[in-house]
């Protein structure tokens, strides 16, 4: 939580040395706070958030089983297509 109270100060800190009145620098600050908007992004631990580990273990396990494999699902699609053609066909 302090990096991002930290992020915050810095954000106000360039805020005020960069958008001056007299001679404001906007591309500069949108460029130097992108910046750390995305190192903080992407220097995170994968565990950050409350439900991340629930979500990786789910999708591994899904991943896992072979019912969710592409070839199941694209029989089960073409089965479905054939149900709803016979069903069409008779009425």
């Amino acid at each position: 939580m302090n990096i991002y109270l930290f992020n915050m100060l810095l954000t106000i800190f360039w805020g005020s040395i960069l958008l001056n009145k007299r001679n404001p620098q906007k591309k500069i600050f949108i460029g130097i706070v992108s910046l750390q908007m995305i190192l903080i992004s992407a220097l995170r631990d994968i565990s950050i958030g409350a439900d991340t580990w629930n979500y990786e273990n789910h999708f591994r396990e899904l991943i896992e089983l072979d019912m969710y494999s592409w070839k199941n699902l694209f029989l089960r699609f073409f089965n479905l297509e054939i149900i709803i053609h016979e069903m069409w066909d008779r009425s």
